[in-house]
């Protein structure tokens, strides 16, 4: 295994270092102090004539304990982890923060400082106290009074639930909309697990459910045996062996070969020629010895292999119509339905980027005219009315410029229309929409179409 070589810190990551260290034990302090916090402990709104202190930082610790509770009430077991949270991000995410918008940082600022005193607001209004303190502190108790005289409980509760959301809001970055779509997601996940468990159980039951399985008398035990008989096949028929004389050559007579014989057996090419000789290599026997050694086997008859030719045709005739059965398609309900809008693109804003269109293109010495916007789930489509003597490709080669000029990802240049003399612009649109396979599928022209091989692509 190779060793890892460790370089020390420099200067500079030793100062941060440090610091990250210092906060984060700064943090650990706060929360023991507060963890340990003793009322009869002498502090900042508390005297006392004893001398040991009860509190586990120290004097220290529960002077500050009572001072954060005395402000903030129960908002103050929150502090600690904000001031461990702020050393990482000063000391461990300081590249973060240099490059950080001072907005974003200003509105992050406002929004914690909102939330602490909303959330020390409601404290106040709602819980009880803590020790002799107030739930809210000395800060939730002034904004909560100054509110009360002029919205009355119910509108105050209200208007500090408003400002608690925009400070979570300003300071987080998270929109609520989201939260909202997450909870929702949810409770639809969880509905659906709970709908589905006695369905679940009742499967389950029919897995464990054996019906062969007996339970046995604990009086009378009961041996089951399991008898199984093989079925009796009918012995194949003997085949009957043809019955044959004896050989023909035994009984043919043989004569011994003489000399004139054996002279004669070699002739001469003309001699050859005058005879009448067969050459066949293999001499056809007689029809009626055939017929004799047929009728001696025993084969089957003609009427029963058309018998058993016709079975297995019926047999496999079956076989396909069974596998060409076509079985019921499965609803569409089992599919996502599409949650969007009919037309979630404002029409005013088609209008302006149509006149957007018109002004960059001529900017680039191009006249043309939007006459119709087709706007899509994914992409909006200009149709632009060439002014004469306006090439498609002086267009096609300004797409990337078009698209610098218009802030877009990509412009696409459509150069015919079927049925139309215009060209096409293609733009991306800001907010993408999901088009599910259940919107394809479910489209009266994939349902209408006469072709099998008929079929959507995404």
């Amino acid at each position: 295994m190779q060793n890892r070589v460790y370089f020390p810190l420099n200067g500079v990551q030793r100062l941060l270092e440090v610091g990250l260290i210092v906060f984060s034990g700064f943090g650990l302090f706060l929360l023991l102090a507060l963890l340990s916090f003793d009322p009869a402990d002498p502090s900042w709104s508390q005297t006392g004539y004893q001398t040991s202190i009860h509190n586990y930082a120290g004097p220290i610790g529960a002077w500050l304990a009572d001072l954060l509770l005395f402000s903030f009430g129960w908002i103050a077991y929150l502090i600690p982890f904000l001031v461990a949270l702020s050393g990482y991000l000063l000391f461990k995410r300081f590249h973060d923060l240099m490059s950080l918008d001072y907005l974003i940082l200003g509105l992050r600022i406002i929004g914690l400082v909102l939330t602490l005193l909303t959330a020390t607001a409601i404290s106040s209004m709602n819980f009880n106290d803590i020790f002799y303190f107030s739930s809210g502190g000395v800060i939730g108790d002034v904004v909560s009074g100054a509110l009360l005289p002029y919205f009355n409980f119910i509108g105050t509760i209200l208007l500090l639930l408003c400002g608690f959301a925009t400070g979570l809001t300003l300071m987080t970055g998270i929109s609520w909309l989201t939260v909202a779509d997450a909870l929702g997601a949810a409770c639809y996940s969880a509905a659906q697990f709970v709908m589905s468990v006695p369905q679940r159980l009742k499967e389950r039951s029919k897995d464990d459910y054996d019906p062969f399985a007996q339970s046995p008398d604990e009086d009378s035990p009961v041996k089951t045996t399991y008898v199984t008989e093989e079925p009796v096949l009918a012995a194949p028929k003997p085949r009957q062996t043809p019955k044959l004389g004896k050989p023909v050559a035994d009984s043919l007579p043989i004569s011994p070969l003489d000399e004139k014989t054996q002279a004669k057996a070699y002739y001469s090419v003309d001699t050859l020629a005058d005879e009448n000789l067969s050459f066949s290599a293999i001499d056809e026997p007689d029809s009626g010895d055939w017929e004799e050694t047929l009728h001696q086997l025993d084969l089957p008859s003609e009427s029963e292999v058309e018998t058993v030719l016709s079975a297995v045709t019926d047999d496999e005739d079956d076989s396909e119509e069974v596998s060409h059965q076509m079985e019921e398609l499965p609803s569409l309900a089992l599919l996502d339905r599409p949650d969007k809008a009919v037309n979630p693109i404002d029409p005013a804003d088609l209008e302006r980027v149509s006149r957007l269109v018109e002004a960059k293109l001529l900017d680039f010495n191009v006249e043309a005219k939007v006459v119709g916007v087709h706007p899509g789930p994914v992409v909006t489509r200009f149709e632009l009315d060439l002014a004469p003597g306006v090439k498609v490709s002086k267009i096609t080669g300004l797409s990337k410029d078009l698209a610098r000029s218009l802030s877009a990802i990509s412009v696409r240049v459509v150069e015919v229309i079927p049925g139309k003399s215009y060209i096409g612009l293609e733009l991306p649109n800001q907010h993408r929409e999901i088009v599910r396979l259940s919107e394809v599928i479910g489209d009266e022209i994939f349902d209408n179409s006469k072709s099998p091989l008929t079929m959507v692509l995404g």
